[in-house]
């Protein structure tokens, strides 16, 4: 999946009616500096590519939220964190579940 591709958070957010939905947002703490540094802005989007891809075995709605934080729908089934593997390291992303409600 290509990480273009993915929709928008903020778009979800400001133009859907949201009647107390979940979604479950997945962050990678801080910019990934390290990746950026060590092996390039390409890296980055590899990334951030890997951690789309381990998303959308959960669901494949997977949205942008900020530069490091992705979101999938709630389910309770969703992992509490994910470890993506990239260049010999492994990283952590715990999970965030946030409900949202913008019916006025």
């Amino acid at each position: 999946m290509d990480i273009r591709h993915i929709k928008n958070f903020g778009q979800v957010i400001s133009f859907c009616d949201l009647d107390n939905v979940a979604f479950d947002l997945y962050c990678y703490p801080g910019y990934p500096h390290d990746i950026h540094d060590n092996y390039g802005s390409l890296a980055v989007e590899e990334f951030f590519n890997m951690i789309i891809c381990k998303l959308e075995c959960y669901n494949e709605k997977v949205y942008r939220v900020s530069t490091s934080v992705f979101a999938i729908p709630y389910d309770n089934n969703n992992p509490m964190t994910i470890s993506i593997s990239y260049k010999l390291k492994t990283y952590e992303l715990n999970r965030r579940t946030v409900t949202i409600n913008n019916v006025q």
